[in-house]
């Protein structure tokens, strides 16, 4: 017995599609890693509640995570009201530009031009870039530093690998509040490296199971969601 498929060609109209315009992030993953490659382990994650400014009409918490292993990729993230049930709610393409800052940064004005942001960046090998005055207002160059939400229009390298100094800050964005920061205080970018998670309100202020299963720069190597650790995390609805 014989069957026929007829294929129906087309011409694709180039310059019609095209890629998403998202900002995108260096990595330092190569396509080489073998295609079994243990892609590690994921790092704690921030869980971070987001200032209902940023997240819009529905209350969100963003998450943010990298892990340690050359063949790291990225990873599926998992939530649980209740650390039973899991439900899929997103995935981190990549590394997160997570760190903490190397020196303390005072408090100062909401234009702050007198105080440094330094950063290191090593655990998630970031690399940052600065923008221009009209950038930084616009807060394109968004952070999250230990609560506290900014901007930064100047970039240079610090004396280590990954790690950066901000300069001409815009402080105090969406609401929160300048404060001092200690060294060894938590550092995010908020950028598309970071999961935005919508969720009911009835899910702040109580404990929230959270496990991120990796995958390698090939997109394989999973392990089992029974294998991987839950990060309990309890975040507050920011108004």
């Amino acid at each position: 017995e014989s069957h026929d498929i007829t294929v129906e060609t087309v011409d694709w109209p180039i310059g019609v599609a095209g890629a998403a315009l998202y900002e995108t992030q260096s990595s330092d993953a190569t396509s080489t890693a073998p295609i079994t490659a243990d892609p590690g382990v994921v790092d704690p994650p921030l869980v971070l509640p987001v200032p209902a400014y940023l997240a819009g009409a529905q209350p969100e918490i963003w998450i943010a995570a990298t892990g340690p292993a050359e063949s790291y990729g990225g990873c599926d993230a998992y939530l649980s009201a209740d650390g039973i049930t899991y439900t899929w709610v997103g995935h981190l393409e990549g590394r997160s530009k997570v760190g903490v800052l190397a020196a303390d940064l005072l408090t100062g004005s909401e234009l702050d031009d007198t105080h440094t942001l330094e950063v290191d960046l090593a655990q998630s090998r970031g690399v940052l870039t600065g923008t221009t005055d009209e950038g930084r207002d616009a807060l394109e160059t968004l952070c999250w530093v230990d609560g506290e939400v900014l901007a930064f229009r100047d970039v240079t390298p610090g004396t280590d690998a990954f790690t950066w100094n901000l300069d001409s800050l815009r402080r105090g964005a969406y609401g929160t509040t300048i404060a001092q920061h200690d060294a060894g205080s938590s550092f995010v970018r908020l950028d598309s490296s970071v999961l935005r998670v919508p969720l009911s309100a009835t899910m702040f202020g109580v404990p929230l199971y959270v496990k991120l299963i990796p995958a390698n720069v090939n997109g394989a190597g999973a392990p089992l969601i029974t294998a991987v650790q839950a990060h309990t995390a309890t975040v507050t609805l920011q108004v």
